[in-house]
């Protein structure tokens, strides 16, 4: 902020260098009051201006609400008349001059600061008196204000008994004749110092090309006045020629070693408290471990792409390039490696081996067939029926039955016959004998003949019952 104010005022002309003694000066003056203006409008605060409260607007070229602005802008400058909220008027009359400090919440306030303009229009005002909005939504008067006269150019410090409260209001009453020209209006709230305090940090060593950011723990924990100035110190208590230390607490090393950080409240130098640090080389990154990625790539050059399938080898190449390449990358991080790996190593399982033409290949196992249900019982066959009784054949007669031929009366004179003697008509030996009546004969055939099929036709109908 201290930076920006200076930039911001009309001593800062940015057609030329700013020197490092002018903007170490400004810092200068900041760093001695270093309390928060609780009405600036960077902290939430806002100003308001009285009813009958007039503003110049005479050689500004900004609305009058624009020029109240000034009073809480963060610029604080007694020498420029353009920088100030003014209530000068060409006629001289000047009405009690009333301005309201509206802040972002309830504070336990003391003190004010009213820096003036003045030249040939504008004095710094006769009389101030100071209020502040009670409990009861009223203004009252602060008890033992430190001034409410003789106030003049450039800053004009008011202090009071501590009030509880939201708004600070101050009216002001006009030299004879004069205006009345008012850089800022700053309200700070009431000082509670610290009694101790203790840097903290996350850890006590940090790598030079690293930065360590530094913190405070304060007593009482409600303690305002906690501005403190840091140190980076070596063992003897000089200035550190290995690390420094920002405003805001960041360490940054430069060399190996040890520093030692010191903080102490600028308000009272004797409350302060050190912390050491080691500061260590700084770490250089190790290149990533390549053994298992070697080891892969060296197992899949040795296969031969015709003993794989030329989509699976095809994956397999691909990797194995990326593989090689991360291999040949000198800054391939450990990330990276990791990555090659498990791509070479999944195309090396998805790997199918190809189809030898002079192998038959094996038949592949015929599914066992499912259980055939049981079949249904198949129903009996009907009774064939008994064949009919073949009729018995009539009794052959026996040949004892036949006539004697020898009763039967010899045929004479049949041709080719010749009687012997002796034989009483019978016939000669060597001469066919008469055979009789043939009927017997074809009746005995005839009854053979049937018996053979019906003995047939039991055979068949006991085949069919056994089936």
């Amino acid at each position: 902020n201290s930076i920006l104010n200076y930039m911001n005022s009309d001593a800062f002309d940015p057609q030329f260098e700013v020197s490092v003694e002018k903007i170490q000066e400004s810092v200068v003056g900041t760093e001695e009051d270093p309390r928060v203006n609780l009405a600036e409008k960077s902290n939430g605060g806002n100003i308001e201006l009285g009813e009958n409260t007039h503003t110049c607007m005479e050689g500004y070229d900004n609305a009058p609400q624009d020029r109240a602005m000034e009073l809480n802008d963060g610029r604080v400058d007694v020498e420029t008349s353009s920088r100030s909220w003014t209530d000068w008027n060409a006629e001289g009359e000047y009405p009690d001059a009333e301005i309201t400090a509206i802040l972002n919440q309830d504070y336990m306030v003391d003190t004010l600061v009213l820096p003036f303009f003045e030249d040939y229009g504008c004095k710094a005002p006769a009389e101030i008196k100071v209020e502040y909005l009670a409990e009861d939504g009223t203004f009252q008067p602060v008890g033992n204000p430190s001034q409410t006269t003789g106030f003049v150019k450039g800053n004009n410090t008011i202090t009071f008994d501590p009030v509880q409260t939201s708004q600070v209001r101050i009216t002001m009453v006009h030299q004879e004749g004069m205006g009345v020209a008012l850089s800022e209006f700053i309200v700070y709230e009431k000082e509670i110092p610290a009694e101790s305090l203790k840097i903290t940090a996350e850890k006590d060593e940090v790598r030079v090309g690293e930065t360590l950011q530094l913190g405070i723990e304060y007593e009482p924990e409600n303690a305002n006045d906690t501005d403190v100035r840091w140190r980076a110190l070596d063992a003897e208590g000089n200035k550190s020629e290995i690390a420094k230390v920002s405003l805001s607490g960041i360490l940054t090393p430069s060399a190996e070693g040890t520093v030692y950080v010191q903080a102490s409240l600028r308000s009272n130098p004797e409350v302060s408290d050190t912390l050491e640090i080691r500061v260590l080389p700084e770490e250089t990154e190790q290149p990533a471990d390549k053994t298992q990625l070697s080891a892969l790539i060296s197992q899949a050059e040795a296969l031969e792409a015709e003993d794989y399938t030329a989509e699976s080898y095809g994956v397999l190449q691909t990797a194995l390039d990326q593989a090689g390449a991360v291999m040949e990358d000198p800054e391939a991080s450990e990330a990276e490696v990791a990555e090659a790996v498990k791509t070479l190593t999944e195309a090396l399982e998805g790997l199918k081996e190809a189809e030898d033409p002079d192998v038959t290949p094996e038949p592949t196992d015929t599914p066992e067939p499912t259980d055939t249900p049981e079949p249904t019982d198949t129903p009996e066959p009907t009774d064939t029926p008994e064949p009919t009784d073949t009729p018995e054949p009539t009794d052959t007669p026996n040949p004892s039955d036949t006539p004697d031929l020898t009763d039967t009366p010899a045929v004479t004179g049949k041709p080719g016959t010749t009687d012997q003697p002796g034989t009483g008509g019978g016939s000669r030996p060597g001469t066919s004998a008469p055979t009789g009546d043939s009927t017997p004969l074809a009746a005995m055939g005839l009854a053979l003949g049937l018996g053979a099929v019906g003995a047939a036709g039991l055979v068949l109908y006991r085949k069919r019952v056994r089936r």
